[in-house]
């Protein structure tokens, strides 16, 4: 029969093992689990949830998004919305179409920043030019194509830094 202490030692080293288990799945690149890697450098980065869209629009699969590129992705964007073919976007539309390609209904931008004049209805106007303003204000450096670099930002929206401040740039190729 085994004692108090073998059998307390037996589900402490069970307890352990599963705790360590092979889930792959789990897994992200290299075998990591999904935010080892960021607790280890003590930042994380990710993606503008508009790249989600975007990144879906790269015609020649370029990672780049140019300005006409952007504009064939905002045409399809209020094709995709406008749910009910009535040429303006209601706000039950937008978040449903938030949800499905932004990944949520709160994701930034948000309708606020489309419906202008609080109406409760985006129209196509509207849309065009509150997309304008946020490629104008993805694109950081102002050449007129969002690489990857512009569609990633840092905890409190900023573009994420190097450990020595300078900004950290992604590379476009990869």
């Amino acid at each position: 029969m085994r004692t108090m202490k073998e059998g307390t030692a037996i589900l402490a080293i069970a307890l352990a093992l599963a705790a360590c288990g092979s889930d792959q799945e789990a897994r992200g690149p290299r075998g990591m689990r999904p935010g080892v890697m960021q607790a280890a450098v003590g930042s994380f980065v990710y993606a503008v949830p508009l790249a989600l869209v975007l990144q879906e629009n790269d015609a020649d699969g370029d990672r780049r998004i140019t300005r006409a590129e952007f504009d064939g992705a905002v045409a399809r964007i209020f094709a995709e919305a406008d749910a009910d073919r009535s040429g303006q976007i209601a706000a039950l539309e937008f978040q449903t179409w938030a949800r499905a390609a932004l990944g949520s209904e709160e994701a930034q931008p948000g309708r606020l920043e489309f419906d202008t004049d609080l109406d409760g209805i985006i129209s196509r106007a509207e849309l065009v030019k509150g997309m304008a303003d946020e490629f104008a204000r993805l694109d950081k450096d102002g050449n007129g194509v969002l690489d990857r670099s512009e569609l990633v930002m840092a905890p409190g929206g900023r573009p994420p830094q190097r450990p020595d401040g300078s900004g950290l740039r992604v590379n476009a190729g990869s």
